[in-house]
C-alpha cells in the first residue's frame, strides 16, 4: 500500500497569537500611544518634546522628527530623513 501524505496548503501561514492585526510602525517607538480614536488608529504624543496628535499618521510623525521637534537625537533625525528621501524616490520611479 502507498501512503498518501496530503497537506493543508495554508499550513505554511501562521498568525501571531502574541501580536495580531497591523504591526505597529518603527516610528512608534519615538511616540507613546495614547487613546484609540477610531479602528487602528490612536493619539499619539512625541516621546522627545511632547507634542500631541489626536489622530495618528505615521508618515506625519517621520516629518516631525525630522523637521519639528527640536529635542529629537540627530542620530533619529537622520534616519527618519533617510527614509522620507527614499520613499518620495521611490514615488517618483512609480509615476515615470
Amino acid at each position: 500500500m502507498s501512503e498518501q501524505i496530503t497537506q493543508d496548503p495554508l499550513s505554511q501561514f501562521t498568525l501571531s497569537q502574541k501580536n495580531p492585526g497591523r504591526h505597529l510602525k518603527e516610528v512608534w517607538e519615538h511616540f507613546t500611544k495614547g487613546d484609540l480614536k477610531s479602528r487602528g488608529h490612536y493619539e499619539a504624543t512625541c516621546n522627545w518634546c511632547k507634542t500631541k496628535w489626536s489622530h495618528d499618521a505615521p508618515f506625519n510623525m517621520k516629518a516631525h522628527l525630522t523637521s519639528h521637534c527640536l529635542q529629537c537625537s540627530d542620530d533619529i533625525r537622520h534616519k527618519y530623513m533617510e527614509l522620507i528621501a527614499n520613499r518620495k524616490k521611490l514615488v517618483l520611479i512609480e509615476l515615470l
